[in-house]
Parts: C-alpha cells; structure tokens; sequence
C-alpha cells in the first residue's frame, strides 16, 4: 500500500493525504476520553496540513513546520517518552528531506517503519503516556490504527 503523502515530512508527508479513514470510536466510557485524544491528534493533523500549503508555497522548511508542529504538541500534550522519540525521527527525516539527503518516498518509508515499531512496542512497554498524540496524528496519516493507553 503506498501513500501519497507530502507535507512535512509536512509537506513531504501531508499535502495529498487523504482524511477519510477515521479510527472507530472505542466503546462504553472510554469514548469519550478517547474522542479528546483524538481530538488532540486531529488538531495537529489540521495544523499540520494549513502549514503544509506554506511549504508548498516556499514560505517555510519542512523543519520549520515540524518544529511549529512540536510547540503545538507540547502545548497540547506535554512531553512524554513516545512523542518525543517520535518527534525527534520526524524532524530528522524533515531536515533531511530539506537538505536534499532522501526523497520523499525513502522519508515515508523510515517514518513508517518507526511508526509501526512504536506499535510493535506500545504492549510491551510498562507505563503508556496517556495521550501520544503527535503519534497518534502520523499514524492517522500513514493509516494506521492508533495507540491507546491501556488501563493497569
């Protein structure tokens, strides 16, 4: 399955993505805590492709926006040990693609396989932060099926 994505790893990851693959709404009382944490990740997708169009534009860098993407999701989440890893490949992948080291097919292709990584290792990990947001907003794009805390 290939994605057509460019934006970030913004507009080299976001400008021809598609929205129409929502996660299904959880069940019993988790919905609605799970619908904020959606929430969450939604406005950095919405973030995420308005400043997309900026890349497209020449106005910003792929790391700009992923830096602009980073102060949304520490305002929205706070740090956490997920996010942050996955923040830290995602500017990586960004300034690389700026600088003309990858293309856009190998940076999705590295981001993808960190993503599903995370997946391998979200059960497995002792504490889950209670919203990775910025995460869950990639694995959105790459149409993958979000984390979700598990209760203890």
């Amino acid at each position: 399955m290939k994605l057509i994505i460019a934006l970030v790893l913004a507009a080299g990851i976001l400008s021809g993505c598609s929205t129409s693959s929502p996660w299904p709404a959880p069940l019993g009382s988790v919905q609605h805590a799970t619908t904020v944490r959606h929430d969450k990740a939604r406005q950095l997708f919405d973030q995420a492709r308005q400043l997309g169009e900026r890349v497209k534009e020449g106005e910003l860098t792929r790391v700009q926006v992923a830096d602009q993407l980073n102060l949304l999701r520490l305002r929205l989440v706070g740090h956490n040990p997920v996010d942050d890893a996955t923040f830290n490949t995602y500017r990586y992948l960004a300034g690389q693609r700026d600088n003309g080291a990858i293309d856009s097919a190998s940076a999705q292709s590295r981001m993808e396989m960190t993503l599903r990584d995370w997946q391998q290792r979200w059960p497995l990990l002792a504490r889950h932060p209670a919203d990775p947001a910025f995460t869950n907003f990639l694995l959105q794009l790459y149409d993958l099926p979000p984390m979700i805390a598990m209760s203890p």
